[in-house]
C-alpha cells in the first residue's frame, strides 16, 4: 500500500486550545515522513510563545490576516524575530468598485 505525505499541516487556532495535547503528534508526523512540515494560521504572540515553549519542532509558517488596514506589524515582526514565516491569508476577494 503507498503511503500519502503531505506537504503541511497548518492548525487554526480556533480548532485547538490545547496545542499541547495535539502539536506531539503532529511532530511524529514530520518525523515519520509523513508531513514535511507544520504550520499555524491566525496564532497570536501569546499562543505562539506558549507552544515554542514546549515543543521540538516550531511552527514554519503561520497564515495571518494582513491587509491595508489591519498591518499587523508586530505579528509579523515576531515570527520572523522566530525564524516563522508569516504568510498572508485573505478572507475578501478583492472587491470592484462600481463606477
Amino acid at each position: 500500500m503507498q503511503c500519502l505525505t503531505i506537504s503541511q499541516y497548518i492548525i487554526n487556532e480556533r480548532l485547538t486550545r490545547n496545542p499541547a495535547l495535539m502539536w506531539p503528534t503532529l511532530e511524529k508526523l514530520c518525523k515519520a515522513g509523513k508531513a514535511r512540515s507544520i504550520g499555524v494560521s491566525n496564532w497570536t504572540i501569546e499562543k505562539l510563545d506558549e507552544l515554542l515553549a514546549s515543543v521540538e519542532i516550531k511552527p514554519v509558517v503561520n497564515q495571518i490576516e494582513i491587509h491595508p488596514y489591519f498591518p499587523n506589524t508586530e505579528l509579523i515582526q515576531y515570527c520572523l524575530l522566530k525564524g516563522i514565516l508569516p504568510v498572508h491569508m485573505s478572507f475578501i476577494p478583492i472587491a470592484l468598485t462600481p463606477d
